[in-house]
Order: C-alpha cells, then sequence, then structure tokens
C-alpha cells in the first residue's frame, strides 16, 4: 500500500485531477487506512500478547536472517559476482 501512496500524487497530477478533489479523497483514504489499521491492531492485541508477537517477530527475523545469509553464500560458492544475477540452468 506504501508503494501505491508513493505513486498516487504524480498520477493525478499527470491525470489532471483538480488539486482540491486529489486532497479530499487522498485525505479520505489516509483516514479510512488509519482507522482500519488501529482497529486491527487493537483486536489483534485482544487475541495475542505482545510477548508472542515479540518471540514470533524474532523467530521470523532469525529466519529472513538465515536465508539471506544462505543465497548470499550460494551465489559467493557459485562465482557470482556482487550486484550480478545467476546464469540460467
Amino acid at each position: 500500500m506504501a508503494l501505491l501512496r508513493i505513486f498516487a500524487g504524480p498520477m493525478a497530477g499527470i491525470a489532471g485531477m483538480p488539486y482540491g478533489q486529489f486532497l479530499f479523497y487522498n485525505s479520505v483514504g489516509a483516514i479510512l487506512w488509519a482507522a482500519v489499521v488501529v482497529t486491527l491492531s487493537f483486536f489483534a492485541g485482544q487475541i495475542v500478547s505482545l510477548e508472542q508477537l515479540v518471540v514470533w517477530a524474532g523467530q521470523f527475523a532469525f529466519i529472513a536472517l538465515g536465508l539471506v545469509t544462505a543465497w548470499d553464500c550460494h551465489r559467493a560458492l557459485a562465482g557470482v559476482p556482487s550486484g550480478k544475477s545467476l546464469p540460467a540452468a
């Protein structure tokens, strides 16, 4: 969603949307987005404790770091220079 919001302004300008109309729809979208995210976060907090969320986030980070490290080692062992892609098999 963040990527979509980044390009909304320039795309509205390119399309010739009046600034007042863009401001209205952008504001309504931001308010709705904030309300939904806060509401979902509140109810998720009622179901899962903060301690459990921290444990899950730590586990996810540890696994993600391991996968990135393994991928980087694989590329290094395959002799692929940094910034280049692997050759097609």
